[in-house]
């Protein structure tokens, strides 16, 4: 890749990761006071949502702006304060990837390898299970591609 792109790219990256962010949560904000109230999910899935965005850079489909992070508010604030502080001109170590299938396939499966259930629990908001299908579709995939090498 040129040395133009790679600048290009560095620009882009953390402007569209910034505005998405804050784009999703403006609007969000303003369903959640509209609604009046916060979805609650378990303490695991929080700290899976908080692992897959701060760890991996993953900012999942599913809106996540009203739900409520519990104890990991001010770590999800301290990130987002972070990535508002960016200087559009930092290197970013992140390329483009494809876009990750949000199913696991039969292609993931393998000879004599049981596919796991999804840890869902009974009675819990749909906003939630919805979370837990994502994560857990994003993080099969996510290593999956990491042990392929890509």
């Amino acid at each position: 890749m040129n040395r133009n792109k790679r600048i290009v790219l560095a620009f882009l990256i953390p402007v569209l990761v910034v505005a998405t962010v804050f784009g999703f949560s403006l609007r969000a904000t303003s369903v959640t006071r509209a609604q009046g109230e916060m979805v609650t999910c378990d303490l695991t899935l929080i700290s899976l949502l908080y692992i897959s965005e701060h760890v991996y850079g993953h900012f999942p489909m599913t809106d996540v702006s009203n739900i409520d992070k519990g104890q990991y508010a001010p770590l999800f604030d301290a990130m987002m304060a972070e990535m508002a502080q960016m200087e559009p001109t930092e290197e970013v170590a992140m390329e483009p990837t494809e876009e990750v299938a949000m199913e696991p396939t039969e292609e993931v499966a393998m000879e004599g390898m049981a596919m796991l259930a999804s840890g869902d629990i009974a009675g819990e908001p749909q906003a939630c299970t919805d979370l837990r299908h994502e994560l857990d579709a994003w993080f099969l995939s996510h290593f999956n591609m990491e042990m392929a090498g890509m």
